[in-house]
């Protein structure tokens, strides 16, 4: 429910959290993220080491539209 989710992410800033850390599905196989992504800040991608592959990255940040990426991360190949 997006509008819920809106609801919550306002209360939570106006409790005073610095920082609110929402974990999503993968972007590519979720819809769920393009709703969120309405009612944060920006998004952290994360990709997998030997595992994720150029072009599906970015899709998913064509996928985002004009969300703000705050950055990557990779997880090791463990």
């Amino acid at each position: 429910d997006p509008i819920a989710f809106s609801i919550a992410i306002d209360r939570l800033r106006l409790a005073g959290y610095d920082y609110i850390v929402v974990d999503t599905p993968p972007i590519l196989e979720s819809a769920d993220v393009n709703l969120i992504a309405d009612s944060v800040d920006g998004i952290l991608i994360v990709a997998r080491a030997k595992r994720s592959r150029a072009r599906a990255i970015r899709a998913a940040i064509e996928q985002l539209g004009p969300t703000t990426v705050l950055g990557t991360g990779l997880l090791g190949t463990d």
